[in-house]
């Protein structure tokens, strides 16, 4: 299956529309950790949920954003945000050129896994300053009654498309965010921190066959059988779960000093 992020470029708009922002206390948490008016270069933006929060409190962002038609609603979005500065490259955060030793963050919301393994902190170890910050924001749906046990329910449908999922998703309490694993590992992060907050969302069945169409594996399948996919995952719903589907989420900010502590 041919699954990149390039994937999302596709359908900006939809992207845009049906896309979860972030909770505010995040970015509460990620500025207390920052000078003011702090520089960030910013990895994967998409059409800006995390970059407007972050001008509004007054950054100068250099964001990243490997794709053009995604990038382009993003300069549009934050067309008229009169705080901070947004600079925006189109191009891959990997090799794109970039000054180092320049900004006080990276930061990434629900893109970071996308990026090397072998670079997740080599790469920003160049770009931050000494004692710089890595954050990144995650989107983690969990094992959680609030789903009514659609999710258990449906695998077998995702199965159908090679999409079933491995294992038992982690609990709210259980959850540990990958990169939280690679940055105890490896001996460049110090003040190694998790922000969490809980915030369930409820679609209809229409919301949820958007939201799908913007999700990595069904962006990867032929529209045929994309569309088969979400007509079963949907019908599951209205047939069983009275047409609305919950998705139990935990929204988490993992933060870690590189370099020289400050």
């Amino acid at each position: 299956m041919n699954i990149s992020p390039n994937n999302f470029d596709s359908e900006p708009e939809l992207y845009d529309e049906i896309r979860p922002g972030y909770p505010d206390a995040l970015f509460t948490a990620l500025f207390s950790q920052l000078p003011a008016e702090p520089i960030i270069a910013e990895v994967g933006p998409g059409t800006g949920q995390a970059t407007l929060p972050m001008l509004h409190r007054g950054a100068n962002v250099t964001a990243i954003e490997l794709g053009a038609s995604l990038a382009s609603m993003l300069r549009r979005r934050c067309a008229h945000v009169s705080q901070g500065a947004l600079d925006i490259h189109v191009g891959d955060f990997e090799t794109v050129e970039l000054p180092h030793n320049t900004f006080d963050a990276v930061v990434s919301a629900t893109a970071y896994h996308w990026i090397s393994d072998n670079l997740k902190i080599g790469r920003p170890a160049e770009l931050l300053k000494p004692g710089g910050l890595l954050a990144v924001i995650d989107t983690n749906q969990v094992s959680d009654p609030a789903d009514r046990g659609y999710f258990d329910a449906v695998n077998d449908v995702f199965g159908r498309y090679g999409q079933a999922r491995t294992g038992v998703p982690a609990t709210e309490d259980e959850l540990v965010p990958a990169i939280a694993s690679i940055m105890h590992a490896d001996p460049r992060c110090s003040d190694i921190r998790i922000d969490s907050e809980r915030c369930d969302i409820t679609y209809t069945c229409d919301e949820y066959s958007r939201l799908l169409r913007t999700f990595s594996g069904p962006q990867a399948l032929p529209e045929n059988q994309r569309v088969d996919l979400i007509d079963a995952l949907c019908a599951v719903a209205r047939d069983h779960f009275d047409g609305t589907i919950t998705r139990p989420l935990v929204f988490t900010l993992t933060t870690a000093r590189i370099g020289d502590r400050r």
